[in-house]
């Protein structure tokens, strides 16, 4: 990732005709969804963007407003025939998908932009009103769409007691374990696994994690999308349809559904009881041991403010929190995905029984 800081004074709204803007949101929503305590209306000015988002988010639609609502427009210009957001001086040798700009004030992210798609995305907090503006959303890179909208989301829960966290909820019963860390520690093939075996989930990547009262943690699914390489693909027998590929810079996946995949395991909402950081430790069985909050902070944070990218500081306020207030338990996982999530159901089994942390 190439990150420059241009002058804070640049604005992506006013790269959008303020009429069609206005009259954008004048008329009813493409769809609104709703994760945990949040609803999001997406606006779109042509229905072929609001499509693309729409596969990952279609378990999440609701009708009435929650308890908070905020609004996104979104605008292909290539779609509508209007000229595109400017070029931004000093981003024309950015060639790569993951090549990007920061807006800052400060320390505070003002906007995104994309340089390769020239995707601009910002979210004006007064207004609760964000905007995604593109040259073309056929060029927006491929796991964008596995979590549309997660940066608006980011912004306007900055401060708040709920945020999107980078991790995999598995459930059982409504009680579950976030499995936490990096790319390549295992947890989107344990996901797989797990589901396929029937367990429920809140989520392969990002959750919605919200501290409703004292003492009890909510995971809510954000997503139904699940990313898996090569080896997990064929771990589900090739019987699935990947819609995406390549959906992480430098990381050759495939994007699937998860209600494609096991109909019925995306759970809206669990009871998160705990947070384990796996490892492969090619094992025969899988095992837990002891591991220090630090360990878990260091697992969240960083990828946390890595996968939202705008709000670092509000990433890992929502870890240290967890840190504090969750378990953490270190995961080794075996050499076999299926016994690792047999394993993962003892596991749940015994958090429902009241033997678990």
């Amino acid at each position: 990732m190439t990150v420059i800081a241009p002058p804070a004074e640049i604005s992506p709204f006013s790269m959008v005709e303020p009429r069609r803007l206005a009259r954008m949101l004048g008329e009813p929503p493409a769809f609104r969804f709703g994760i945990g305590p949040m609803s999001v209306d997406v606006h779109a000015a042509d229905a072929g963007m609001a499509a693309r988002a729409l596969p990952a988010l279609e378990h999440a639609l609701v009708g009435a407003p929650r308890a908070q609502h905020i609004k996104v427009a979104m605008v292909d210009t290539s779609a509508i025939g209007a000229p595109p957001p400017p070029v931004l001086a000093g981003t024309e040798a950015m060639l790569a998908p993951d090549d990007e700009v920061n807006l800052r004030d400060g320390s505070r992210i003002l906007a995104i932009h994309q340089a390769q798609s020239r995707t601009w995305e910002t979210f004006d907090i007064v207004r609760g009103l964000g905007l995604i503006l593109t040259a073309d959303a056929s060029r927006i890179a491929p796991w964008e769409w596995a979590a549309p909208f997660k940066r608006m989301i980011a912004w306007a829960s900055a401060g708040r007691p709920h945020g999107l966290l980078h991790g995999a909820v598995l459930a059982r019963a409504g009680q579950g374990v976030m499995l936490a860390g990096g790319s390549g520690v295992g947890k989107s093939t344990t996901t797989a696994a797990a589901i396929l075996r029937g367990l429920q989930t809140a989520g392969d990547d990002v959750a919605l994690i919200e501290w409703r009262e004292p003492g009890i943690v909510l995971a809510h699914a954000a997503y139904d999308s699940l990313k898996v390489g090569e080896g997990s693909l064929a771990l589900l027998g090739g019987r699935i349809a990947a819609y995406g590929k390549a959906v992480g810079p430098g990381i050759a996946k495939h994007l699937l559904r998860i209600s494609d995949v096991a109909p019925g395991a995306l759970t809206a909402t669990v009871r998160l009881r705990a947070v384990l950081l796996p490892r492969l430790a090619r094992a025969k069985r899988s095992s837990l041991g002891p591991a220090a909050p630090g360990a878990m902070l260091r697992a969240l944070g960083p990828h946390s403010s890595y996968v939202m990218r705008v709000t670092p500081e509000s990433s890992f306020v929502l870890a240290a929190r967890l840190a504090r207030e969750a378990p953490c338990l270190a995961l080794d996982l075996s050499s076999d995905p299926l016994e690792a999530a047999a394993f993962l159901e003892t596991v749940l089994d015994d958090i429902i029984a009241g033997r678990g942390p």
